[in-house]
């Protein structure tokens, strides 16, 4: 519920992260409960790594399952959720709750992150929202925990950074002017630049900046530059950047630099540029998506490594192009060109989209290659007669979209 049963793999292919429940995933490791444990292998090696085991024993699973949450991009640091209890002797975990784990494949070390301030016991609350920097460094996650920082009282959840450099975690949401006071409303993360410089945080709190009319009591996106601690809302009335809009509001993707930001609400989704805040709608048909902090993560929106191109979903909802009945379709915006381009075209019927839903998953660092996952069955040349969801990749004919995607 709060992560992904799923396998990732490294920038470079060499690392692939996934976790089982078979009790003989790797000889001689002792298995005391059938559950959930993560491993990694290195595929030019071939070698196989519990990285869920009891703390100072390699050779035990833990005592409670674990999951894969994210991998650096150069596959050295892996970013995993448990509920064991055993993963850090020298910590009390009582609660079975889940827990985030940095493990350091070149060190074989890992490292219980999601503590109380002083290290002596693990937090006692959700935690939800995590990921990891591209160089494995930084780690971004939320939750209603208290003591994460030193003087920071329990109540709504707040959105946390772990530095693996200094060895602490630091609060992003709190209050104008102050490093350990919480802002009066919950607070999650939405996006992160892979950089980990440039977060955007969904929030209903209405002090984490200054000189804002905030009166929709509602979620706000917000960009955060971390690490000069500047904020600013995204998410104003157009023509009033000082003044919160009138929908709950999700922040949905932000580019490297973090000078682009997508975001997502109740009417309409667009890209938005900073500091200018100039908005694109995207694309400029209905929106039909049931927009909810939940719905974060589900369906995969990004920007290449550039920022040039968008990967997003949307109902088009235009009859004479749309052959799915109101189901989502892929599509890319081209920063650039000022164009948007279907990408979950059909095959069949020209200048339709397929007849059947189709979802994006991942975006290639040069925004030329695109993953998407779809219930239709026009959208490659082959037969497709599994009646279910496939997967597709869509790649560019030209490097601007001059004969759209095979």
């Amino acid at each position: 519920f709060l992560f992904q049963h799923r396998a990732i793999i490294s920038r470079d292919g060499r690392h692939v992260v996934f976790n089982n429940n078979a009790f003989d995933v790797i000889p001689g490791v002792i298995y005391p409960f059938f559950i959930s444990q993560t491993y990694v292998l290195d595929v030019q090696t071939d070698v196989l790594t519990l990285l869920s085991h009891a703390g100072g024993d390699p050779n035990l699973a833990g005592n409670g399952e674990s999951e894969p949450v994210a991998m650096s991009g150069d596959g050295r640091y892996v970013l995993f959720a448990t509920r064991a209890t055993d993963v850090d002797i020298s910590v009390i975990d009582s609660d079975f709750e889940w827990d985030l784990v940095l493990y350091d494949l070149t060190l074989g070390s890992r490292k219980l992150i999601t503590v109380t301030s002083d290290g002596s016991r693990t937090l006692q609350g959700i935690i939800t929202r995590a990921m990891l920097s591209e160089d494995g460094l930084r780690v971004l996650f939320s939750t209603d925990a208290a003591d994460v920082v030193v003087g920071q009282g329990e109540g709504a959840f707040d959105v946390f950074l772990y530095e693996h450099v200094l060895g602490r975690n630091r609060l992003l949401s709190s209050e104008l002017g102050s490093s350990t006071q919480p802002a009066n409303g919950s607070s999650f993360a939405d996006a992160w630049s892979a950089d980990g410089r440039h977060v955007l945080i969904n929030s209903e709190a209405t002090n984490l900046v200054s000189g804002v009319d905030d009166n929709n009591d509602n979620y706000d996106v917000f960009a955060m530059d971390i690490d000069t601690g500047q904020r600013r809302i995204l998410s104003a009335a157009p023509g009033t950047p000082n003044t919160t809009g009138n929908a709950l509001t999700l922040g949905v993707a932000v580019s490297r630099d973090g000078s682009k930001a997508f975001l997502r609400d109740e009417f309409e989704q667009y890209l938005i540029e900073l500091p200018s805040l100039e908005r694109t709608p995207l694309p400029d048909q209905r929106i039909n998506i049931l927009v909810t902090p939940d719905t974060v993560g589900k369906v995969t929106s990004a920007f290449s490594d550039d920022g040039r191109y968008l990967l997003f979903y949307a109902d088009s909802a235009n009859p004479p192009t749309d052959a799915n009945e109101m189901g989502v379709d892929t599509f890319v915006y081209d920063h650039a060109l000022k164009v948007t381009r279907l990408v979950s075209g059909s095959l069949v019927n020209e200048g339709r989209t397929g007849n059947g839903a189709s979802a994006p998953a991942q975006l290639s660092p040069d925004g030329q290659t695109i993953l998407l996952q779809s219930d239709a069955n026009d959208l490659a040349t082959a037969v497709d007669a599994n009646d279910s969801t496939d997967v597709f990749v869509a790649q560019f004919v030209e490097a601007v979209f001059a004969d759209d995607f095979d």
